[in-house]
Order: structure tokens, then sequence, then C-alpha cells
């Protein structure tokens, strides 16, 4: 009589309707889970597939995704740290963005800024400093090493805060790049790479680089002044652009304090360009017209 041959046993996946629901099923799973040692780790696409899966794919749709690298890139003084604030803030706090619902969640929040600078740049945004939820790690406390090293204490800060949003503020100041590495697109990948690591045990982070442009300079294409930055305006090799998943660059609008113009490009959503305002309550949005993916 031949041996019986045994199937391989999957659990069926629960209804899944938020991402502390995901992080708790996508856990349960990875724990019983049995692939062939042959392969390991590599996985079938069947298997991968069997895997829980994200019901919601936005923290703040049209800006920050889950699993994904969400690139903020501005020109000095641009805004971007500020708007990085406010949509974090948001976030941490399950309050609207631009009028668009947030799936809430907890912030790990690693900036360049020392808590001096950070506190008098931060306290008059509306709930900030009562906030629980966002949690700051300043570069008095941030560890000496290589950008492995970083990353590691980053992953290690994200399971101590059950955060399930990283910003990286900005990432020249924490990749350790050597002289000449912003152009160099293979020392790029290889940062890029390092940090996706974070990824194996919380497929749902929503990773947010602040990065710097270059000044958008004057272009006869647009009349002579170029509003709206794009991807080819990002400070470095164009690995850091192509790299990410998802690209929210910043601009001053011209003669107007308060405006910023805004071009998102990516992976999720139709490219998209728009100006935002801000005022004593936060973000407005002044237009926004979809020009099309291309």
């Amino acid at each position: 009589m031949e041996d019986e041959v045994v199937p391989e046993i999957y659990y069926p996946q629960p209804e899944i309707t938020g991402f502390e629901e995901f992080e708790r099923a996508y856990e349960a799973y990875i724990e019983k889970e049995r692939l062939p040692d042959i392969c390991r780790p590599a996985i079938s696409a069947a298997n991968l597939f069997k895997r829980p899966k994200l019901s919601v794919t936005a923290y703040v749709p049209g800006f920050v995704y889950a699993g994904a690298v969400n690139l903020i890139a501005g020109e000095p003084k641009a805004g971007k740290s500020t708007l990085t604030w406010h949509l974090t803030n948001c976030i941490s706090l399950g309050k609207k963005f631009l009028g668009e619902d947030v799936v809430k969640a907890n912030v790990l929040y690693v900036t360049e800024q020392n808590e001096v600078s950070f506190r008098q740049e931060t306290g008059l945004i509306p709930g900030f400093s009562e906030n629980d939820n966002l949690f700051i790690l300043m570069p008095e406390v941030s560890p000496a090493g290589s950008w492995a090293t970083h990353v590691e204490f980053w992953g290690n800060k994200l399971r101590d805060t059950h955060s399930s949003v990283l910003v990286i503020d900005t990432f020249g100041s924490y990749a350790n790049l050597p002289p000449g590495g912003e152009n160099d697109s293979a020392v790029i990948s290889d940062r890029l790479m390092e940090l996706k690591k974070l990824y194996q045990h919380r497929p749902n982070l929503g990773i947010i680089l602040v990065h710097h442009i270059r000044k958008p300079s004057t272009d006869i294409r647009y009349g002579g002044v170029k509003e709206f930055a794009d991807l080819r305006d990002a400070r470095g090799s164009t690995a850091i652009a192509g790299g990410v998943d998802h690209c929210m660059m910043i601009s001053k609008a011209t003669n107007e304090r308060n405006v910023r113009n805004l071009h998102c490009e990516g992976r999720f959503d139709p490219e998209n360009k728009f100006s935002i305002v801000l005022t004593d309550n936060g973000y407005c949005q002044q237009n926004a017209f979809r020009i099309g993916r291309h």
C-alpha cells in the first residue's frame, strides 16, 4: 500500500478590516506557516498569496501608503518637515488631513533636529504637544555607527512603540553616505534595500523619507518659472526617486508666502499637482488637477 500523502495545511484567513488586525493575523500566520526547507527563505507565488492581505493600502490617501517607501522632497525651507509633522500628527491622532480620512497608527519620527529646535517648531501644531502616539528619536539619542546599525535600532524602536509609520528626516543626515555617495546609484540603492528589511516583520509599515531637492530653476518650458518640482529635481542620484514607491515634491509658490505646490507621483495613484495653504488650523487645499499617469 502506498504511503498516504498528507497535504500541507494552510490556516483560513480571518476577515481583516484594519492594520492592527492585519499585524496580529500576519504574525499568527507566519508562526504557523510551513515552507519547504529546500527553498527557504524563498517562497512560491502560491504560498505568498496565501498570506493575509492588507485590506487598506494608505494611511493618508495620496500621501502616505502602507508597505511603501514614501518620499517627501523639497528645497531648503520649503516646508517639507512642516508638511511631515502635520501629516504624521494627523495619522497618529486619527484626524482628517486635507479633508481625507486617515488610518490611525503610531508613528516613530527620526529627526535631525535637537530637542530645543524641534520643540520650537512643532509646539504650535494643534494637538502635537499632547500627542501620546507620536514618538520622537532625536540625534542626541541615536546610536553612532553605520546605516545598518541605524536601521536595526529603528526596527527595535518600531516594535517597542508599536509604530506602523517610520519617518526619517532627513535621509541624508542618517544615510552615512561616503564622499560622492549621494550621486552614486549603487550606494543609494544599497541604502534603500537595507531599509526595506524592516518590512520582514511589519509588511504594512509606511516609511517616509524626507529629502532635499535642487532649487527649481527658471525654465523656459514653464514660462520662465517652474512652479512645480518634479522627480528629476531630487538631489543626488536618480536612484533615490527610482527606488521609492510614492513621491511628493514640495516647492514654494511664487509670491504667496503660505502656499506650497505639491507634485505627487508614484505606483498607487495618477500623477497629481495641487497647492496647499498652511493656516493656524493646519493645511487646506487650494486647487487640484489630475494630469494623468505616464
